[in-house]
Parts: structure tokens; sequence; C-alpha cells
């Protein structure tokens, strides 16, 4: 326990507005405030210290108690629902006796992991600190609800992806591939599956989701919409992140190869892979390619961030707060946002099971006064580093505080909601920027529509940017062991690519939508695509492929706003072009093989087909000007020379002879040398003795895809 024996009623001290550091000044008790907390945080029970301490408010509030003594505003702001339950996260094996106890409690199960040892349920207050001092209960938490990256509508992606032309030029529609879409919920989909606009579509059992927006159907028919031959299979995000995980993993066990989905929650650990990021981790592993929406909660370039990022720096007030310190964001002790409420997250560079610094998140009015809001879990060894508040308003000051004994950390405030006053780069959240996810920005296609996406066409300023810092490996392992601070851990590129906002869909509400919500399936449409035309490639080969398909815009070069720029089907899928098929759209502008473009066709009439063409470097629209091979014999030895094309890889040249034109067999040739090289087509002789001087004749045969 933390000794808090000190004077702290004589103790008056307001923000400074502007300042570097605390001052004495008149009015009411803002230090003595923050000291009652951690009075207050020392004095938990047991039971207590298993609630997040906004729980513990408000189970306190509702007991008609204070918050906190000698905090009189301090009031929790947990989000409630309708009927006044608020729901909750339990960590806990499920188990008959521990639902008893929860219905019992007039609570309710929302979603229950007993692989996780995690459930998610609606308690009323007055319960939380009956359930919490069960023996079988590690930790009660707010449940934070899930985000949908959606955002104002129109947009036209197949056309401005060059997804439609493509499809046909190089005949891939995806089928093959089984997409799996996560979102909230499917609503409509009845229509859109009776109307053909989901022609291939399931739902995992009992992953329909909680009713809602529908979006899912919207995600699903983006898919359906540049991906038609793919089969698309839908599961629920909804119920928390170990449902968000366990939906994850079914969809690669239902076979999904690639998994899209357009959802984070507030709580995702940033500086190592939790539930989420480990399910991620674990399909890419398995072979799947995981790609999710980077989010609409803006970048530093574009003057939306919605984060602050970076370490700790002592602000002074260390006379008037002896338990602590409060952080300098630069020009002053506090942020705030700038426009409408949001909830805030605090987090810092700990390990997510471990921390034992000690960090706090306070709410003041907007004159510094006094302190509204407080999140004060104890952090002492086997905690979150995390802090969390529903609602923030804008002008409220939002204050991070530091116990002396804890170490300066890397820290992480993020309000998804609004932009702060003082900001940085890195919004992208949680598991959309771990190493193994593609995170998808996006770029409005009405600009552009009917036509293609451009190198002027930009990203929205709505996009979440990166870049994402990790300190630990998902077992808890430090990268960088005693480094915790910004030259510490690794930083991951994020987003990887840009695709469309919207995509004209029938489901209501989202005809078409915007947002990185539309800009994910788009991505994920096309990678189901390309993958359906080369399903030799790996999943880290399919990646690279993306990235290295895309039109580069804005800055030059990769960069963390745009990625790679925007993904392309025409130069994705002309990627997966074997070397018969370019040499085919270089002489007939076509890659599938069709009338005068066959491999036995012979358009120029030269008596040579397109396959000998092709294998020996001649011009299919031209004749051959000399014979393609001639003999030459000395006794029982002959020597076939002949001419070979070194970029047909894909193309085989063979030997084979015959003493009566009829009933060929083939011949190896004893030698096989290369004479000379002109216009990058090889002079060959190879060597081709039978053992006898009876007649014989030779050929050169050509084989190729």
């Amino acid at each position: 326990m933390k000794d808090h024996r000190c004077s702290i009623l004589s103790i008056t001290a307001l923000f400074v507005a502007y300042g570097t550091s605390f001052a004495a000044q008149s009015g009411p008790d803002l230090a003595g405030q923050i000291v009652a907390i951690q009075i207050e945080k020392a004095a938990r029970t047991p039971a207590e210290r298993k609630l997040d301490s906004q729980l513990l408010f408000l189970s306190r509030e509702t007991a008609g108690l204070e918050a906190v003594a000698g905090a009189p505003l301090l009031r929790s702001r947990v989000c409630r629902e309708p009927d006044g339950r608020v729901t909750v996260d339990i960590s806990a094996p499920p188990s008959v006796d521990l639902r008893q106890a929860i219905v019992g409690a007039g609570g309710s199960i929302i979603y229950e992991s007993p692989r996780l040892g995690a459930l998610r349920v609606c308690l009323p207050p007055a319960a939380l600190q009956g359930i919490a001092a069960r023996e079988d209960v590690k930790r009660i938490k707010q449940g934070a609800r899930l985000v949908r990256h959606t955002g104002p509508v129109l947009s036209e992606g197949d056309a401005a992806h060059k997804a439609a032309s493509s499809r046909t030029f190089f005949g891939s529609n995806g089928s093959g591939v089984k997409v799996g879409v996560i979102s909230d919920s499917v609503d409509y989909y009845e229509d859109s599956v009776e109307n053909g606009e989901l022609p291939s579509f399931s739902i995992l059992p009992d992953r329909s989701g909680i009713p809602g927006s529908g979006e899912g159907t919207a995600m699903s028919e983006i898919v359906a919409d540049l991906a038609p031959g793919a089969e698309i299979i839908f599961a629920s995000a909804s119920g928390g992140k170990a449902a968000f995980a366990d939906s994850i993993l079914l969809l690669r066990e239902a076979g999904c190869k690639v998994i899209v989905d357009d959802i984070s929650y507030g709580n995702e650990w940033q500086f190592q892979d939790d539930e989420i990021g480990q399910a991620v981790n674990d399909v890419v592993a398995d072979g799947a390619l995981y790609l999710s929406s980077s989010g609409n909660e803006g970048s530093l370039a574009k003057g939306t961030s919605t984060t602050w990022e970076g370490d700790f720096a002592s602000g002074g007030g260390e006379a008037l707060l002896p338990a602590g310190v409060v952080h300098d964001f630069g020009p002053q002790n506090f942020n705030r946002l700038t426009d409408d409420p949001s909830g805030g997250s605090l987090q810092w560079s700990d390990e997510y099971h471990t921390s034992a610094n000690d960090y706090d998140l306070h709410i003041l009015s907007a004159d510094g006064s006094t302190i509204v809001s407080s999140s004060a879990d104890t952090q002492d060894g086997d905690d979150e580093p995390f802090e969390f508040i529903d609602e923030i308003n804008p002008g409220e000051r939002i204050v991070i505080w530091k116990a002396n004994g804890a170490a300066p950390r890397y820290l992480r405030l993020s309000c998804t909601g609004n932009p702060l006053e003082i900001a940085t780069a890195g919004q992208t959240i949680g598991h959309a920027a771990t190493a193994s996810c593609m995170s998808i920005a996006a770029s409005d296609a009405s600009a552009v529509a009917p036509g293609p996406f451009t190198s002027d066409s930009p990203v929205r300023d709505s996009s979440s940017d990166g870049p994402h810092k990790m300190f630990y490996e998902p077992d808890g392992t430090p990268i960088t062991p005693g480094n915790f601070l910004a030259s510490g851990g690794v930083t991951i590129p994020a987003p990887s690519l840009t695709a469309a906002t919207g995509g004209a869909t029938s489901v209501p509400g989202f005809s078409p939508f915007y947002g990185t919500s539309a800009a994910a399936p788009h991505a994920a449409a096309l990678a189901a695509v390309v993958w359906s035309r080369k399903p030799a490639l790996t999943n880290t080969q399919l990646r690279t492929l993306l990235e290295s398909s895309c039109i580069d815009i804005e800055d030059e070069g990769y960069e963390v706003n745009t990625g790679h720029g925007i993904l392309m089907a025409d130069l994705a899928l002309g990627l997966t072009r074997s070397p018969h098929e370019i040499w085919r759209q270089s002489n007939f502008n076509v890659v599938l093989a069709s009338g005068s473009s066959l491999p036995n066709a012979d358009p120029d009439g030269d008596g040579v087909p397109n396959v000998v063409e092709y294998a020996t470097g001649g011009d299919p629209n031209a004749p051959t000007p000399a014979p393609l091979a001639a003999v030459s014999h000395a006794g029982s030895v002959f020597s076939l020379s002949y001419r070979k094309n070194p970029t047909a890889s894909d193309a085989t040249l063979s030997f084979e002879h015959s003493a009566t034109l009829s009933g060929w067999l083939p011949i190896t040739p004893a030698t096989d040398a290369l004479i000379s090289t002109a216009g990058g087509i090889q002079l060959r002789q190879a060597t081709l003795g039978v053992g006898s001087n009876t007649a014989d004749f030779f050929r050169l045969k050509a084989t190729a895809p």
C-alpha cells in the first residue's frame, strides 16, 4: 500500500491556464482533490479493487454516497443502458454458479467465451460490488462499445478501382475464395439475398449480431460487387473483445482465406496484442489474409487528430502534490477537445497484465477549478496500464497524473470522437495496426466517378493515420527490455494502403456509404479476386503484391496517411500474369487466349503456331524470316541449331525423333550449348546422337501453359 500520510487540508491550488506548473492560488482545493483520490485508492477493499474506478464510483453514487470523499463534484461517467444497467466485461471462467449469480442479481449475459475465460453481461450498478466479491471473478471492467468506422455517403468503388474491367480482362472474379466479413450486424440481409445482391452468403451460427445498422450486410454487398464469385461468410463482432476474437478464429475454421472487419473497441491494447490482435496473428499464421479499416478518427496532417502520444514529461507541482506530478503536454499541463463530446482513454507502455506504474486520468472543469470525473484504477503489479472515461465534454481539461513511484512511460491519450487541442500522429487503433493486419485508409471515389482513381486523389481528412508503437510481444516479452520510451519498442507502419469509400448497396442507410468501413471490404474483395487468379500465392506474397499495386498519392512513397497509395485492380492482377500471358498481352492486347491468340493459332500464316513463336522468340504477327531450327549431322551424330526465348520461363522446348515421321519419341540431347545471343534471343546447338546410321528425323517441340 502507498503511504499517503501527508498534510493535504491546507493545500490550495489551481491549474494555470497556460502554464507549465501548478501555482498556489485562492480557490477550490484542486490539489487536495487529487490527493484525496490517491487516499481513496489506497483504502479500497479487495472486491472494490476488482472494479475499474468508474464502475466503483458508479456503484457508490447509486447507493447515495460520494464517489470520492474530498472530491465533491467528481462523478462517474459510465454510459448506461436504457434500463439503467451497465454493460461490463467480467474476467472469470464461465460456470453455472456464476450465471445464476448474475441473473439472480438482475443481470443478463450477452456473451461468454470459455476459451478466454470472459463474459460480457449487463448488471445493475448496485450488483457490481457483490459480483466482484466472488472468488472466481478476477476483474470487472466497463464494457467498451464497438466503434463502427462509417461516415457521409457517395462512392462508386467498382469503377474507381478499375475492378469491373479488370475482372473481364484477367478472367478472375474471386471464385474459389471464401471471404469472412466481421461487423456489427446483418440486418436486411434476407432482402439482399432475395434480390441477388449476395449470390453466395451465409452467417456463422449464433453470430448474426445484435440487430442494429446492418453495416455487415452493406460491407458484404461491396465484397460481392467487386468479387462476385467469392463465397461470403459473416460473423458479428458484437459482444465485446472476446466475442470479436472468437469470430475471427471461427471464420478461419470455416475456411475463409480473406477476413475483413470494420470494428474496433475503445479498450483495445495499443502497445501489445490483446485477444483480438492475437486472434488476427493466429489466422494469419495459419495462412489467411486479414484486413481492417484504419478508422475515421483523423490524422495530424489533416488537422483532425484525436490522439496524443509521447513520453511522460513532468509538469511540476511536486511541492503541492506530494504523491505525484502531472504531465506536461508542451504548452500546458492539460489537453482539451476542440468540438463534440468524446470518450477518452489513457494507455502507457507497461505490460498489460503486470503494470505497477500508477497513472490516472482526471477531467477538470473548463476553468480548471475542480475535478468533475476521474479514472483512477490501481496499478500495483497485476493490473492493466489503462484508464478510461466514457464522456469528456469540449472545454474540459484533460489531465494525466503520475504517482511519484511510477516510472516514466510512453503515453497514449486517445479521444476517438473528437480532435484534440494538442495532438500527434498515430491514431490507428489496436489490432488494425498490428504487423499481421493490413489496415485500410479511405479515399473519396465520388470525386472521380465514373472514372478511376488518379495520383491526384486524396485520402479522406477523417481517415486515421499511423504509425503504431509496440513495446511487447503477445506473451509479454519486452521488445526492448529496459527502454519503454519513444526510443524503444518498434514502430509498425500503418495504414497499409488506401481504398474507396462507399459503393452503392441496397441496404437502407448505406446506399452508398462512406468511411473506412467501406474502404476495407473494397480492398478485401480485390484481394479475393487476385488470390482466385493465382491461388498458389501465400498470404505473405499476396500482401506484398497488393502493397506493390497502388497509385502513389499525396506525399511521395509510403506515408502514414495513405500507406502505399490507392490499390488498383489492374495493377494487382497485372502482377499475376505468367510470362506467356505477358507475351500474349504485348502481342495481342489480351491476357486470356482466344481467337488469333490461341496457342496453336498462326495469325501471320508462316506455319509457326503461337506457342512456338513464344518459346523461340518469334513474332506471331510477322512471318518468320529464317528457319527456327536446322539439323546437321556427322555420321550418326546429329546436331540441331535452334532459337530460344529465355524470358519464356513457363515454356518447354524438347526434342523428338522418328524414323517414319510418325510415332515420335523423345530424345535427350547429349549436349545443349549456347552459341550466341542477339536481341535477347539465344541461338543454341543440341547434340542428338542416336547410335546408328539409319535414317532419322528430328523436331523441336514447344509446350506452354
